[in-house]
């Protein structure tokens, strides 16, 4: 007899065990079936978020990764401000040139 998977209506997940975040959903009788293993909250979370519908978790470590790159930018413009003082033409080709090195680099990771 097929499973009547069709009552599932949430996707959750738990720590399962030190180090290690289980997404899965309990069944109507109670059962609990795991879908996938994580090693950290923000994964499993972005994972359950997918399976209820959301944006894949491919597009969450995008996000992380621009957010890092982000951020490597901005010290960089600070950088160049404390060294140059006000930003001028030079400055900011410098600054466009960095962030397509970090955006390519995004790629990458």
């Amino acid at each position: 007899m097929a499973d009547d998977l069709s009552k599932v209506t949430s996707y959750v997940y738990i720590r399962s065990e030190p180090g290690l975040w289980t997404v899965g959903f309990y069944r109507p009788d109670g059962k609990w079936e795991p879908e996938s293993d994580w090693d950290s909250t923000d994964k499993a979370a972005a994972r359950a978020a997918f399976l209820m519908g959301g944006e894949s978790p491919n597009s969450y470590d995008r996000l992380k990764r621009v957010e890092k790159v982000g951020l490597r930018l901005a010290d960089y413009i600070d950088t160049l401000g404390a060294v140059a003082g006000v930003p001028d033409l030079r400055t900011w080709k410098l600054v466009l040139a960095k962030a397509r090195e970090l955006q390519a680099e995004i790629g990458k990771e």
